[in-house]
């Protein structure tokens, strides 16, 4: 049964779009960010890339932002508040999974199942599983 789990530091990135310039030519903005993510990613997998059907647990622990109160904070840590902000959820899957092809698995068309999750945490980071969908 293959079970992988990658943890990437820092604050979770929604994917953004590619921008266009005034001369035509398009270019990705997150080139920088991708690259230290996928560096991430293949510190803590070193393997080859898996082939076949796999899911996707993705934990994405958003940074609770300074200007709330010490009693919104404790509602926090208690988890009777999630982060309904942007950014998407849906974008933050996109992005770690653009970062993890041709590294953990060949293509991203690969994935069969998602399962994500956004909270807030004071240690902000994105926790992905890989698993095998025979088991």
């Amino acid at each position: 049964m293959i079970e992988i789990k990658i943890t990437i530091s820092g604050d979770p990135t929604p994917k953004a779009r590619p921008r266009v310039t005034k001369r035509g030519i398009t270019y990705n903005p997150q080139k920088k960010i991708s690259d230290d993510v996928r560096l991430q990613v293949k510190a803590q997998y070193g393997d080859d890339p898996i082939e076949g059907a796999v899911g996707v647990l993705m934990e994405f622990h958003m940074p609770i932002p300074k200007s709330y109160s010490k009693k919104k904070k404790q509602l926090i840590e208690t988890g009777k508040i999630f982060h309904t902000k942007k950014p998407d959820i849906d974008n933050l899957e996109k992005f770690i999974l653009d970062c993890m092809n041709g590294i953990v698995f060949k293509d991203d068309s690969q994935i069969v199942q998602t399962y994500a999750r956004k909270q807030y945490s004071s240690n902000p980071r994105t926790e992905v599983e890989i698993i095998d969908t025979k088991a």
